[in-house]
Formats: C-alpha cells, structure tokens, sequence
C-alpha cells in the first residue's frame, strides 16, 4: 500500500525536511484553530496543521507532475472536480439572492483542496520515503495524536462540558491506527495478536471519541478476529462465524442500550438518531425547492440558522449535504468521490480493504466526511501505491 522508492533518494537535509513536513500532515488533522472569517454565518473557520503543511506539499507534488507519470484516469477523478465546483461557486456568487459569501468562499476551497491537495500529496510520497521510515513516522505522529486527545480531554473536562464527542483527532487516530497496522513489516502484521493493541485503542477511541466510532470499533473488532477464521483451517470456519455473529450482536446491543440508557454525550441513541432524521428532511425540502442548481457551497448553515428546530449547521451526512449545496453537481461529485476512494484503497492488502472502506465510508453517513481531514491521507497513502506501480513500468498504466 505503501509507495517503494523511485530511482535516488533526496539529499539528507532534502529527506529530513521531507520527513518534518509528512509528519506535520500526520498530525494536522488533530490539530485545529479556530480563525475568524467575516461574512460566515459562526463568523470562525478551523484551519488545521494539516493546511499549512500541505501547502509546500502540495508546491513539491504538483511540480513533480513534469516527471511522474500519473495514469490519465486518475489525473481525471482528481482534477476534473476542481473546475466544476469553481464554476458552481461563480455561479452562485452572481445568482444566488442574498448568498453568505464568506461561506461560499470557505467550503469552495475545502472542496477543491480535496482532491487536489490529496493527489499532491499522493505525489509527494511516491519515490521520497521507504517503508520502514513510513511506519516509524506513522508511529510518532500516532503518539502524538493520542496526546492531544489527552489534551483535549483535560481541557474540554476542566472547563465542565464532559468528554468531546465529536473530536477530529478520534478520526486521524483511527486513520493513522489503520496505516500503523497497514504498513508493519512482514506476513505478522495480519496475525490476529498484532491486532490486540491497535484494536483496544480504537475501541476506546470509538467510546470517548465521536459516536459514529463506537460502532466502527466494534466492527474491527470483529474483522481482527475474522483474520483467523479467512486464513487458518477450513473446518474451523464456521465455529469462527458463529461465535463472531455472536459477538457482533452482543456488542451492538450492549452499546445501543448503553448509550440509550447512560447518554454519555448529552444525547440519548433515539434522539440522536431522531435529530438526523430531522436534519436530512430539512435538507430534503431544501433539494426539492432549488433543484437542480442548488443553494451554493456552505448554505445550508444559513439555511439552518434561520430555520426553528433546525439544530445544527450540517446536514450530517456528507451525500446528502453535497446535493443540497450542489444540486445535480452534487450527484456528479460524490461519483468523483467514491470513485477516489475506491481507487485509492483498492491498492491495499486484500485483509485491509473493508476497513479502510468503513474509515472511509462510514463517516459519510452520518457526518461531513470533507471535514475529517486525514481521508485525504488514507486516499494518499493508497494513491501513492499505484503511482509507484505506474512509474516502475512507465509505459504502462494500470486500468483502475
């Protein structure tokens, strides 16, 4: 999954440098300010570590673009989007009645910086790294998440408002677990025991972190414990699936009716699920009023604010949020999207793959997923792959 190293090897000063600037994207998406932006509706904007370090990334990869070779469809997926929404915004800008133009200007280039800051780093880490100084990286920027968790925890507990549910950093903690065990060395790394730690982790993280991950830690906890039963001996598979359905239902249950019963975010399971309902049928009377053109990137929080009962300034749910600021734009980008996605973690180890597509996946459901950051580094780390596929035999291109 990992890119191998293309032909020589930065400078020393040249690596090291290359190696503080992969470590601040690491650990960017954990780290966020917040800035205020006139003409927003919450008049602030997170820019995150991860911004400022992509931006002489993203000035390395894309100049790179002269000497590797990037196969056309990929180049497509990843750029094509960009000039879409541009004009969308154009147009919104001009069209649209009393548009909250600092919003506009704020998800546009979320929007844009998606994919191209995505293939840039893609780019960047094809050829610059091997895997060991990956994994070490990898491993030093995981601890230093887990920190500002920590951090995190201590500051929102010290000023009385409980655990954060809906932290960042649980999703860069999950991500970076994921490349951690994606990336060790040798056929142990798909052993179920070099599960154990970063499985425990991710539970914990699911527990204290965003509720969506609560459901996600359970998941993995049971794919770690199918390892065994797709690799080892035949006739043990269904006493492994039996026993895994089992665990797997016992789980769900207990942590649907703990959260029912003990509300550990404020939020009881049936109210949480009762406001996104009630958040995606605002949303789709929005679609229906400002079909097909849409109300313009970064609207619906206007739309939100100005709306009674309406209690928050995202659709949680990052399709139907496309749809309503897009229109049928919308439709067209989550095909760019999941085509991305797909291609960038199809390069992974089979064992893998679903779980990059939950990380991925799942928080589009029930979340803004263009938020959480450290998707674009999943997608990267997969993208790079191929790219160093397509450059070792460079007249060639893979079809997918």
């Amino acid at each position: 999954m990992l890119p191998t190293a293309l032909g020589k090897h930065p400078t020393n000063a040249g690596s090291r440098l290359s190696q503080v600037l992969l470590f601040c994207v690491l650990v960017g998406p954990a780290v966020s300010m917040l800035v205020p932006l006139p003409g927003t509706v919450r008049a602030t904007v997170n820019v995150s570590l991860y911004e400022l370090a992509m931006l002489p990334v993203a000035v390395v990869g894309l100049a790179a673009l002269r000497t590797v070779s990037v196969s056309p469809v990929r180049l497509f997926i990843f750029l094509v989007p960009v000039p879409l929404i541009a004009l969308h915004s154009l147009y919104a800008a001009l069209a649209v009645p009393d548009i909250a133009m600092g919003d506009l200007a704020k998800e546009t280039i979320k929007y844009i910086e998606f994919f191209v800051f995505t293939l840039a780093l893609s780019i960047f880490m094809t050829g610059r790294f091997e895997r060991r100084a990956v994994h070490r990286l990898i491993t030093l920027a995981l601890l230093a998440v887990l920190i500002i968790m920590l951090i995190d925890w201590a500051r929102y507990y010290g000023a009385g408002h409980g655990v954060p549910g809906g932290s960042l950093a649980a999703h860069a903690a999950i991500v970076l677990l994921y490349l951690f065990i994606a990336t060790g060395e040798g056929p142990r790394r798909e052993a179920p025991e070099s599960w154990a730690i970063p499985i425990a982790a991710i539970v914990l993280l699911g527990i204290w972190g965003t509720k969506l991950f609560i459901g996600l830690g359970c998941v993995i906890v049971v794919w770690g414990l199918l390892a065994p039963w797709l690799t080892g001996d035949p006739h043990q598979r269904l006493k492994w699936l039996i026993g895994l359905s089992a665990v797997l239902l016992l789980s769900a249950g207990g942590l649907a009716l703990w959260w029912e019963l003990a509300a550990p975010y404020g939020r009881s399971l049936s109210l949480s699920i009762s406001e996104r309902i009630g958040l995606w049928s605002f949303a789709w009377e929005l679609i229906q009023t400002h079909w097909p053109w849409g109300i313009g990137l970064g609207q619906y929080a206007a739309k939100a604010a100005a709306e009674p009962g309406v209690i928050d300034f995202y659709a949680h749910n990052t399709f139907v949020g496309a749809v309503v600021e897009l229109g049928l734009l919308g439709c067209v980008f989550m095909g760019f999207l999941l085509a991305a996605i797909v291609i960038s973690i199809g390069a992974g180890p089979h064992l893998h793959l679903w779980i990059a597509l939950l990380i991925a996946i799942g928080p589009m459901l029930l979340q803004d997923v263009l938020s959480f950051r450290s998707l674009q580094i999943l997608l990267a780390v997969g993208l790079a792959g191929l790219l160093s596929h397509d450059n070792a035999r460079p007249n060639r291109f893979r079809s997918r």
